[in-house]
């Protein structure tokens, strides 16, 4: 079998049969300048020479590697359209992860910086349970404005460096789960097991904050 057979078999296995003129006439579209023009000089020599009455006459000498290499670029050309067409997509950018989020918000909340803290929120975003001053938790809260007063108030309380601890890590799709542990600017410590929050584009979408409880 030749390699252009090969490739047009390998179109048909895929569900995509095409014939030796679509199978040209897509190349032709893929290429520019002076490859198209030889592509196209070459397979109409080609018709042309099936047309012609068959003769004991050998080839002229100056006709064959001309013809030959014609047959080699034609394969030539359908090997890498093959390629291209059979490799797959790229792989995702994985920017933007919930895991990567989480991180991002925990580096942001340890060093105490409000403006990339409410980067990850939209004016859509909401938290349910967030601690209130007396520890309780507090309604769904939504949107920019209202979460960063509940993250100001947080942080007035939290110790200076690595107030966050994130651990057992889970993401699930656009989902994430995880436990934690706080310490306050008083020495307390806190833990929460359970917290779970859905991220979308790179943002909260919602969190549901784990039970809060000193540990």
């Amino acid at each position: 079998m030749s390699r252009l057979e090969a490739a047009l078999s390998a179109l048909a296995e895929r569900g995509d049969p095409i014939g030796p003129d679509v199978l040209l006439r897509k190349i032709e579209e893929q290429m520019t300048g002076e490859s198209a023009r030889e592509l196209v000089a070459l397979t109409t020599k080609g018709r042309a020479m099936q047309n012609m009455p068959t003769t004991t006459e050998p080839m002229a000498w100056w006709r064959r590697p001309r013809v030959a290499l014609g047959a080699g670029f034609v394969a030539l050309v359908v090997a890498v359209l093959l390629v291209v067409s059979l490799s797959g997509p790229d792989e995702p950018d994985a920017a933007g992860s919930p895991e990567e989020v989480l991180t991002e918000y925990r580096d942001a909340y340890n060093a105490g910086d409000i403006d990339a803290i409410m980067a990850l929120f939209t004016d859509q975003s909401t938290v349910t349970g967030f601690p209130g001053e007396d520890l309780e938790p507090r309604p769904p809260t939504t949107g920019i404005d209202a979460l960063r007063l509940v993250h100001l108030f947080d942080l007035s309380h939290a110790a200076n460096e690595d107030a966050y601890t994130f651990y057992n890590i889970e993401v699930n799709g656009t989902t994430i789960t995880w436990d934690h542990e706080w310490k306050s600017n008083e020495g307390l410590r806190g833990c929460g097991q359970g917290h779970s929050a859905v991220v979308e584009d790179g943002k909260f979408a919602s969190w549901v904050f784990a039970e809060f409880g000193f540990c």
